[in-house]
């Protein structure tokens, strides 16, 4: 469950493409492939890369992200500013909200990503077994202009958790390998583990996650690449074995293998990742963890996954 969490929340401001569809103002608006719906601002338009909505002209986007987690499980690693300033944000505001009748948490913080500074505003609504995250993200020297808006429009969030969302939101698909299956769909993501339960087993069981990114880099993708591995939080001591460049659905891409430590368990884990490069700088990144006890058994499956990658 960390894997995930931490994999999802580093990456809140990866971006994704857009279509060109117009929403009615003023009207409350299923998010596709979610049980969310909410009013999104003027302009805004319906993402066709991740689950939300995205206003092209002032790079600001929304995005929601279910997770299959208590909301008390998750509000430690949303408040906590010590946590927080370890990945780079800090923490302006915090308040209970009544949001679809029930309390949620907003919160208020600044991000600084690829020498740019942003701003979000989050809210976090669940109960005993689930959660839900929307994410509104705006750059900061536009405050004025998009803050409010955004906030205004997470406030009319409505979350129907006993619907059952579906993959066909998704603008990818991966084909499961012999030992990893599809585990779940958290938001714009999707978690394979070992037979497809979840959460995993055991802490030594394999786990691999794919996302488009919700914003571009304009980096070198080799340097990106390294990068983003090393901002892979719950490893510490990441070590690059190999990489290379590659090409999976005719997009250029970047993949590594690496050994890292697990920061609670002190074991040794064999990181996958791929990040391809799509139109405007967008990309998608894939990335498996597993015991490298296992990696003999798992690390071909990782790179079978990744290979079957297809977008819609």
């Amino acid at each position: 469950m960390n894997k995930i969490v931490n994999a999802l929340f580093s990456g809140i401001l990866s971006v994704g493409i857009f279509s060109t569809q117009s929403l009615a103002q003023g009207e409350l608006q299923p998010v596709t492939g979610t049980n969310v719906s909410l009013i999104p601002p003027a302009d805004f338009v319906v993402s066709d890369r991740f689950a939300g909505y995205q206003h092209e002209e002032s790079n600001s986007s929304i995005l929601v992200t279910e997770i299959p987690a208590s909301i008390e499980q998750l509000r430690p690693g949303l408040t906590d500013s010590e946590r927080l300033q370890e990945k780079g944000i800090v923490l302006l505001n915090k308040e209970t909200v009544i949001v679809d009748g029930q309390k949620a948490l907003l919160l208020n913080v600044r991000q600084s990503a690829y020498d740019t500074d942003f701003k979000k505003w989050i809210l976090l609504i669940g109960n005993e077994t689930e959660s839900t995250l929307v994410t509104a993200t705006f750059l900061a020297e536009l405050e004025s202009e998009y803050s409010q808006q955004l906030k205004d429009s997470l406030l009319t969030v409505e979350w129907n958790h006993s619907a059952t969302s579906s993959t066909n939101g998704l603008a990818f698909i991966l084909l499961e390998t012999k030992d990893l299956k599809l585990a779940e769909e958290i938001g714009n993501a999707l978690a394979y583990t070992k037979d497809g339960v979840f959460p995993a087993v055991s802490t030594n069981d394999p786990i691999f996650v794919v996302a488009p990114s919700i914003s571009p880099q304009y980096k070198e993708i080799s340097v990106f690449a390294e990068e983003r591995l090393l901002q892979t939080e719950n490893l510490a001591g990441i070590e690059i074995i190999n990489s290379k460049e590659t090409s999976i659905d005719n997009l250029p891409g970047y993949e590594i293998v690496a050994m890292g430590k697990d920061i609670k368990s002190g074991e040794t884990i064999t990181l996958y990742q791929v990040i391809l490069v799509d139109s405007d700088s967008y990309y998608y990144l894939m990335q498996g963890q597993v015991s490298a006890d296992l990696n003999q058994q798992y690390l071909s499956q990782f790179k079978e996954l990744a290979r079957s990658f297809t977008r819609r």
